[in-house]
């Protein structure tokens, strides 16, 4: 064993190096893994495992959220609708039983060895063999438990692109009598809040670069209107009923012709936008039995 690090954690031969290792996994890990050294029929030494086939962590969406309709007839001639709605999506609970499982490895790895005067852990040992590498086991592993603390971090972030409140309003003026009777105008404002489009990073105690999710970059808020304009009338001796309408859907554009950031970098550059919504013009006649 001279020439590893094994020699520093008391080991005298490879088998034992192989079965403190194997022993510092977890054993929920183990049951379901197996992991194990193998020596073949030529002679060479290999590390085997049973892969669990199409395995994945999880990570919840929690949506939360509330929503109005309101419909009044206010006269005779107006009519008028509004819809307000209120909904945040975050992600919660991600990796619930890989994030607790690679700290709990990282701990085993970390425990001392029986017999090593230096008190040495796996942890602190070389995993080049005969020490063609400086990487310890442990600076190997912090990888792995970055990306962890990087993907619990995310933990509460909005769901790309929903607006958290959304704000419908229309009307329509009927007109009754009068030379304009059969006459209808109408039109509607569509408001939608400021979205989250990406988090400024911080870093953690353990130098880790994580997001952070109260402080978000957020997307403009947008105001869209239409109008419509229709007349009807019966025809045919009351047999029949004609209706022609134009409708302008977008007329209004807050954003105008700009395009709409909607993904940031931690800098708050902005790295995905998209065109605005265009503008519509329908004319229909409509004839009913």
């Amino acid at each position: 064993m001279s020439g590893t690090d094994a020699d520093l954690a008391g080991f005298e031969s490879f088998d034992e190096y192989y079965a403190a290792i194997i022993g510092a996994i977890v054993p929920e890990v183990q049951s379901q893994r197996n992991f194990r050294i193998t020596e073949l029929e030529n002679g060479e030494v290999v590390d085997e495992n049973d892969p669990i086939i199409g395995l994945n962590s999880t990570q919840d969406f929690v949506a939360t959220g509330n929503e109005i309709d309101i419909v009044g007839q206010f006269t005779k001639n107006l009519t008028l609708f509004a819809n307000i709605a209120q909904q945040k999506t975050v992600t919660a609970n991600t990796g619930p039983v890989a994030i607790p499982l690679a700290f709990e490895q990282a701990a085993r790895l970390q425990q001392p060895i029986p017999g090593s005067v230096g008190g040495f852990s796996l942890w602190d040992l070389r995993d080049s063999p005969f020490q063609v590498e400086e990487g310890t086991i442990g600076t190997r592993y912090e990888a792995v438990l970055r990306q962890m603390r990087i993907e619990a971090g995310k933990d509460g972030a909005q769901l790309a692109e929903q607006r958290e409140w959304r704000v419908n309003v229309s009307g329509r003026w009927n007109f009754l009598e009068g030379p304009l009777k059969g006459f209808q105008i109408g039109g509607s404002l569509r408001y939608q809040d400021q979205v989250a489009g990406g988090y400024p990073n911080f870093v953690d105690e353990f130098g880790t670069d994580l997001p952070d999710i109260a402080n978000p970059w957020f997307g403009p808020d947008s105001i869209d209107g239409d109008v419509f304009f229709r007349y009807g009338r019966p025809i045919m001796n009351g047999r029949a009923n004609w209706s022609i309408q134009l409708n302008a859907r977008n007329l209004y554009r807050k954003s105008g012709n700009d395009d709409i950031p909607i993904t940031f970098d931690a800098a708050g550059d902005v790295m995905l936008t998209r065109i605005p919504v265009e503008q519509q013009w329908f004319l229909t006649n409509t004839l009913s039995f």
